[in-house]
């Protein structure tokens, strides 16, 4: 009897070996789930979770964001909207929201906005992108994943989930984006300080595809940092000069005191001159200004700008 056991159980690990092992999937409704063959492979890979969404009242309060929403004041930027300088501080919330206020007011949406900013800690890769999206009190933001993986596979980005979890130049950007765009794909990027113009001129001719297809460009870009009052408005007025005149070479020479991130915004100059896009400043303060003091000796400037081709 003993015997007989051992012999049924030896057929049924043989029978076994060559056997379909359904996986367990995530799959539509309607849609039947895959089979591997055990003989053909000699591990089961399971699906691997996506990254979770990255909370956006680490970088600002829901209640900040929902008075900035209640006190937004659209601009008059340019009628076809190509691209947008934004501030990334809480204290320019208002400032944030009447600018995306004002491409919710466009006639056509963007299909897709393209964010690029600086990488503050300035650590991991020269050029960072994530696909992980945010959640704010207005909803999530998603990430256009496939086309950070292209731009990954070209050599032109590196793909890390959590270089970006810390970074407020796009985290402060979210509970906007999620209010005035809320279906609209964002493609976030940080760079190191310093990232070469002509480089970033590169990553925005692989993205014409998307710039032609009415994707939105917006640089995250705070102005002059740790200054009075009185140096800071100098500061200003050099870089306002140099926006105007869309002198990019001028941009790319100034230092922190002027901006954070002056070789994207050079970059972006020169995209603007090669299209035709016209700069307009909606607004420019500090955050001396907003807080209603007329003297500090460390604030930090902001220009919210629109280009597009003027009429």
């Amino acid at each position: 009897m003993r015997k007989l056991i051992i012999l049924l159980l030896a057929l049924l690990i043989m029978g076994g070996c060559g056997a379909e092992v359904d996986l367990p999937h995530n799959i539509g409704e309607g849609a039947s789930a895959p089979s591997l063959s055990v003989s053909d492979s000699a591990a089961v890979m399971l699906p691997t979770a996506a990254p979770s969404p990255i909370d956006s009242s680490r970088f600002i309060s829901d209640k900040l964001a929902a008075q900035a929403v209640a006190a937004a004041t659209p601009y008059d930027y340019p009628r076809e909207l190509k691209a947008l300088v934004l501030p990334h501080h809480g204290t320019a919330a208002q400032l944030i929201s009447s600018s995306l206020a004002t491409v919710a007011d466009a006639e056509t949406t963007p299909p897709l906005i393209i964010i690029i900013g600086p990488n503050h800690a300035n650590s991991g890769h020269a050029v960072t992108a994530s696909t992980r999206g945010w959640l704010s009190c207005y909803g999530g933001v998603s990430v256009d994943a496939q086309l950070a993986e292209d731009l990954a596979a070209q050599g032109l980005l590196q793909i890390d989930e959590q270089q970006i979890e810390n970074e407020h130049s796009i985290g402060v950007l979210a509970p906007f984006l999620a209010y005035y765009l809320p279906d609209v794909p964002v493609l976030p990027l940080i760079f190191h300080y310093g990232y070469d113009t002509a480089r970033v001129a590169e990553l925005f001719a692989a993205l014409q595809p998307q710039l032609e297809a009415g994707a939105l460009l917006v640089a995250s870009i705070d102005f002059s940092h740790h200054l009075s009052v009185e140096q800071a408005a100098e500061r200003d007025a050099e870089t306002e000069a140099a926006l105007l005149e869309l002198n990019s070479g001028r941009i790319a020479q100034m230092n922190s005191e002027y901006l954070d991130a002056p070789t994207l915004l050079a970059a972006l100059l020169d995209l603007a001159a090669d299209n035709g896009w016209q700069p307009v400043i909606g607004a420019h303060t500090s955050a001396a200004a907003i807080a209603g003091a007329q003297q500090m000796d460390d604030i930090t400037t902001y220009f919210c700008v629109g280009f597009g081709p003027t009429e």
